[in-house]
């Protein structure tokens, strides 16, 4: 049976709780022509499809309306008095969600931060989504998660994080998919939530699109303790730094020519690290020693394990990966 369809006007009058969290309001009796009950999601075709959670429009309220804010008209392509078709959605858990957004941002939200800010939400791709939690109609069971996420933004990113828009670039399914604690969220060449089956098109080492599964803010350094925020610390054995009790990184390591767009770093790597490990009477003339180190640094998932990696197998040295507080 096709569930019942109206065209309302979009009116750009959404309540201050809702703003930019993918909720719109209806009349009461436009709820019940549509079958719908707060909470329940809706898609909404203008100059193109997206979808929502709706809620119930205060006293006062028109028929003839749809209650949207900025973010929700944005996704809709259409302009305050725009003709919206409405209709019940029964949406499908989201196996996987890709966002993209500042590079600020990224760096400083893990994703399992960002999953916590989607949780609830229903996205499309191409829709544009916020890092505001859907707290205004959350299942009881994940209200303590969603209030643990916005302090948590509010300490990590600071006033930008209510502002911050993002855009979903990939989801399975691509319409409506509704994002839980099940769904693998991650940034777009970036980190992802670790998840127990391997989210399609994806080999078991890899995240979505390719990307790993660490988590964000990692720094990769050679020679160099990381930042404290970050995780880990690569070191190239030989570059003078004790690796007493460390065990030698085995892993497979990258071809240089697996780093498009990172081949300049990367040579520029292989020759300091060739000077060093090679031709240390240049270091002797110049006055120094092989204890010189090199900090490599750059936005989460840009590829700095990776061209590690690749340089410490060009020059042939060994990886021992140290863990920041042991440093």
């Amino acid at each position: 049976m096709t569930a019942p369809t109206l065209t309302l006007t979009a009116t750009l009058r959404a309540a201050g709780v809702d703003a930019r969290r993918g909720i719109v309001r209806l009349h009461p009796e436009v709820l019940t022509a549509l079958g719908l009950r707060p909470g329940d999601a809706v898609t909404m075709t203008g100059e193109r499809t997206t979808a929502g959670i709706v809620a119930l429009a205060t006293g006062g309220s028109s028929r003839a309306l749809l209650y949207a804010d900025d973010l929700v008209l944005g996704n809709l392509g259409c302009r305050d008095g725009g003709q919206v078709t409405i209709a019940k959605s029964d949406p499908v858990a989201a196996t996987r969600v890709v966002v993209a957004g500042p590079v600020h941002i990224q760096a400083a939200v893990t994703p399992d931060m960002l999953r916590l800010a989607m949780l609830g939400k229903v996205v499309s791709i191409g829709d544009d989504v916020s890092l505001l939690p859907q707290d205004v109609l959350p299942a009881a069971s994940v209200g303590p998660l969603l209030e643990a996420a916005r302090a948590s933004l509010r300490n990590t990113v600071g006033y930008a994080w209510t502002s911050a828009l993002l855009t979903v670039v990939a989801c399975d399914p691509p319409q409506a998919g509704f994002v839980t604690m099940d769904t693998v969220v991650g940034w777009a060449s970036g980190q992802a939530t670790h998840s127990s089956a391997t989210p399609l098109g994806v080999r078991p080492s890899a995240g979505l699109n390719g990307f790993t599964t660490a988590r964000a803010g990692s720094s990769v350094a050679t020679g160099s303790p990381a930042r404290p925020e970050s995780p880990t610390a690569v070191d190239v054995a030989g570059a003078g730094r004790s690796t007493a009790g460390a065990a030698p990184d085995v892993q497979e390591a990258p071809s240089l020519d697996d780093l498009p767009g990172l081949r300049a770093q990367a040579n520029q790597l292989i020759e300091l690290l060739d000077l060093g490990f090679h031709h240390s009477e240049v270091l002797g003339r110049l006055g120094t020693t092989i204890t010189l180190g090199a900090l490599v640094t750059g936005p989460s998932g840009s590829g700095k394990s990776a061209m590690v990696r690749a340089v410490a197998g060009a020059v042939g040295a060994r990886i021992y990966t140290l863990w920041a507080p042991e440093i």
